[in-house]
């Protein structure tokens, strides 16, 4: 970051503009000061992006007066479509060239997402809103875990085969989600308001989600030092065992369950890339989903989507959130390459599915860490059957295809 060679004077009146009017009281009580000086000093003050003053970044406190003009700007008074405009100039030329303060630009873009909501322009507030939920988005992605391994139970598909095939990853929008209260700010937004609509049109076009079963959480820094693990409560001690997912997802156990590595470079943020945001995180589970909503219709991005009923906590559910700027429908498919590990069949699926199966992704491998080296194995295959010991229980068992392709065998007991 260089030193400042701008005019001394003008970037103390940037200072002096965002401790004067730092607070929604004071942007309410001034908004004609606020336009005036901000309008007379900005092209200065913009020429200084880069540099800092007084160990301040002028990036930082240029971004937080635009919100400051953007905030005030927003009332009767001086709201007029010629200053609309502008103000959607100069948040582009600070979007460009400013690589961070997501949370800066997630405010800019709010504030005039609701504007032009406010004039009718429906198609230019959809897209400030779109930025808007990027932006935050990107400020509260914080993935720390070099890979990580999950599991899902799948019903075997033509669907779920292509995806097999061409190692793709759907993911799915949460209006096509089986709870009607997950993803409750969806439902909030759900009603005729202006704002509201637009804001929901806005989500539903660029966020997709697909769901897994973990049952460690995700690490966190004090977890990376430690090299603790924490688990999500009692339940069953293998994710592949849990029986109620093969009921309810793999078709009474006539279907799969894949277990993937994802690696930490399959998670997009604004450092690379300057459409999508996506990561990985855990669902929480809550006694009451009423109680996440702050006054009225307010609810923040984390508790909105990750966020469920304790009801279904049987899932030890981890989230793959993934929002793309140019995303439209229900479903987007997503490159997942060498992430399957290992793929194991319900208690009664069928052989010839079996063998469809291995004979498409025998050949396959996948990539794993080990050492701090990326390792290519071959993907594994397995068969849950019932314990002979012990009753109601099941086992997995590894099992291998024979060159004739016509059938499988069982080599070894798995844990």
């Amino acid at each position: 970051m260089k030193t400042h060679t701008l005019d001394k004077y003008l970037l103390q009146n940037l200072i002096d503009f965002n401790n004067k009017y730092h607070d929604e009281r004071s942007v309410k009580k001034h908004e004609m000061e606020i336009a005036q000086f901000f309008e007379e000093n900005y092209a200065c003050w913009e020429k200084g992006l880069g540099l800092r003053y007084q160990s301040e970044d002028v990036e930082e406190m240029l971004g937080c007066a635009l919100c400051t003009y953007s905030a005030a700007i927003d009332c009767d008074v001086f709201f007029d479509i010629k200053r609309l405009r502008m103000l959607r100039k100069w948040i582009e030329h600070y979007e460009k060239k400013v690589k961070f303060y997501c949370g800066l630009k997630a405010g800019m873009f709010n504030n005039i997402a609701n504007m032009y909501a406010k004039m009718k322009f429906d198609k230019d507030s959809v897209e400030c809103f779109k930025k808007s939920f990027f932006y935050s988005l990107n400020e509260i992605n914080h993935t720390i875990y070099e890979q990580t391994i999950c599991f899902a139970f799948h019903s075997l598909s033509k669907h779920m085969l292509y995806n097999l095939n061409e190692e793709t990853l759907n993911v799915s929008s949460p209006l096509k989600f089986n709870d009607i209260f997950d993803c409750p700010l969806i439902k909030l937004l759900d009603n005729d308001c202006g704002p509201s609509k637009l804001r929901r049109q806005a989500l539903c076009d660029c966020l997709k989600i697909a769901c897994f079963e973990k049952n460690d959480y995700l690490p966190t820094f004090e977890d990376v030092v430690s090299g603790k693990k924490r688990r999500k409560g009692k339940g069953v001690d293998f994710e592949y065992s849990n029986e109620l997912l093969w009921s309810h997802y793999a078709e009474y156990h006539k279907g799969i369950c894949i277990e993937y590595v994802f690696d930490s470079s399959l998670f997009n943020s604004i450092t690379n890339s300057s459409s999508l945001v996506s990561f990985l995180k855990d669902v929480d589970y809550r006694d009451n989903i009423k109680s996440i909503i702050k006054g009225k219709n307010r609810i923040n991005l984390i508790d909105g989507f990750f966020a469920k009923s304790k009801a279904w906590r049987y899932e030890n559910e981890l989230r793959f959130f993934y929002f793309n700027l140019n995303g439209s429908g229900d479903y987007e498919s997503v490159k997942i390459p060498k992430c399957v590990k290992s793929i194991t069949f319900g208690a009664q699926c069928p052989e010839k599915d079996k063998i469809l199966v291995m004979k498409l992704m025998r050949c396959r491998k996948y990539s794993i860490k080990e050492d701090g080296k990326n390792v290519q194995k071959r993907i594994e295959f397995y068969q849950m059957e019932p314990d002979e010991k012990k009753f109601g229980k099941l086992i997995r068992k590894s099992i291998r295809l024979f060159k004739d392709g016509i059938y499988v065998k069982k080599v070894s007991t798995t844990p």
